[in-house]
């Protein structure tokens, strides 16, 4: 059965020109069949003061959201209907909800992490700080600005740096996140409570011995 279900995978890999890596696979698509046509994004920038650069809220900006998108906002749920996601990135239920629940709460909860460097945790710092003092005006524009919109939405963060537009998944210390909730899931079962990983021992799928091996 497992042999069967990694044909399937690489299949898809091979077939589908959107999955480069088992990194795209492990990703969600917000978009969700057309049903979040909408982009919302919470844009900082980068602006310098005096001889430093400091992060400031700019804007919100949006577009027509499309599954395009999936490997650039690196959508992933989280567990738990008030608990952020596991990225800065979610689909919006209520604006204030999502945005205070959400998005605020992730960089609060985040900006520490311990599997980051100390030059990510200033940029979280950073961000969270700004989002903090800004959070009455974000949510107020986001208010008007999805008033405009007549559908669902999906709610992200940008960052404008020199002039671009960037998205989560130009910073790497988003990705960061992903591979720490994905190689969890792979050695730990929530069902049976326990880890299943082994050094240096057979792989059921490739039929090899393999200096890591994970069962789930």
């Amino acid at each position: 059965m497992i042999n069967a279900i990694a044909e399937i995978g690489k299949y898809e890999k091979k077939h589908n020109p959107d999955i480069k890596s088992n990194f795209d696979i492990w990703l969600e698509d917000s978009f969700d069949e057309r049903k979040y046509p909408y982009l919302l994004l919470i844009e900082f920038e980068k602006t310098r003061e005096r001889n430093t650069y400091k992060w400031v809220y700019n804007r919100i900006d949006y577009y027509k959201h499309s599954s395009k998108y999936k490997n650039r906002i690196l959508y992933k749920a989280g567990k738990g209907k008030n608990a952020p996601d596991i990225t800065p990135t979610s689909k919006v239920t209520e604006i204030e909800k999502t945005f205070n629940k959400k998005i605020k709460r992730w960089f609060q909860q985040n900006n520490n992490a311990v599997f980051l460097d100390i030059n990510e945790k200033e940029f979280l710092q950073e961000i969270n700080a700004e989002m903090e003092l800004k959070a009455d005006l974000i949510l107020q524009e986001l208010k008007i600005r999805i008033k405009a919109i007549d559908n669902g939405c999906t709610l992200s963060v940008a960052f404008k740096d020199n002039g671009n537009q960037k998205l989560l998944c130009d910073y790497s210390i988003f990705s960061k996140f992903l591979n720490i909730v994905s190689e969890k899931n792979y050695r730990y079962s929530a069902t049976h409570h326990k880890y299943s990983e082994g050094k240096n021992e057979f792989c059921a799928i490739c039929n090899m011995i393999k200096p890591e091996v994970y069962g789930y």
